[in-house]
């Protein structure tokens, strides 16, 4: 997992917010909320396909699989699917040359089809690249939504 605290965005008071928007009476706000933070998922989806095209052919397939859900409570992006099983790998990267064992228990030295993992290769990954260099953006969305749902419920 990522353990790079600059990705992240701590803001204090949202659950506050969100019984706030709530008791707001006003359904319409909920799913306006869910669509900015599809928004945000689909910006962060966006950046992280541009950035996979600048590595290799399985960061492409794997970057495609990647979807931007709607929740109430944040934006959610998932990555992989059973017809890409490989898409963790390409966006964590494996160690290589690293003696295995498999499902059935046979030994093998493997997954060298991935990249190295990121803490030895920067170039590795592009979801968390991605959301890194989309940050100012992914706030600005989130400024303007909120701006815009606080307008609906004073007027």
């Amino acid at each position: 997992m990522a353990t790079d605290k600059s990705l992240g965005v701590k803001v204090t008071g949202a659950k506050e917010l969100r019984a706030a928007l709530k008791a707001a009476e006003e359904r319409d706000v909920l799913n306006d909320m869910k669509a900015a933070h599809f928004a945000v998922g689909n910006l962060v989806v966006g950046k992280a396909r541009s950035v996979a095209s600048g590595r290799s052919r399985a960061a492409v397939v794997a970057a495609e699989t990647l979807r931007a859900g709607k929740r109430g409570t944040g934006a959610t992006v998932t990555l992989g699917s059973a017809k890409v099983p490989f898409a963790l790998g390409q966006e964590f990267g494996a160690q290589h040359g690293r003696p295995r064992t498999g499902p059935s228990g046979r030994k093998f030295v493997g997954y060298n089809q991935f990249p190295l993992p990121a803490r030895n290769n920067p170039s590795t990954g592009f979801l968390y690249p991605a959301l890194k260099a989309s940050r100012d953006e992914v706030i600005a969305t989130y400024l303007k939504a909120l701006d815009e749902i606080i307008a609906k419920i004073h007027t």
